[in-house]
């Protein structure tokens, strides 16, 4: 589950989406 989110993210911004990434693996 947490891997297809950090993928929908990263799908949606690169930018944007590494922050994102970052912060779920964090979680």
């Amino acid at each position: 589950m947490k891997s297809g989110r950090f993928i929908g993210v990263m799908s949606g911004t690169s930018l944007d989406g590494v922050d994102v990434v970052l912060a779920t693996i964090d979680e």
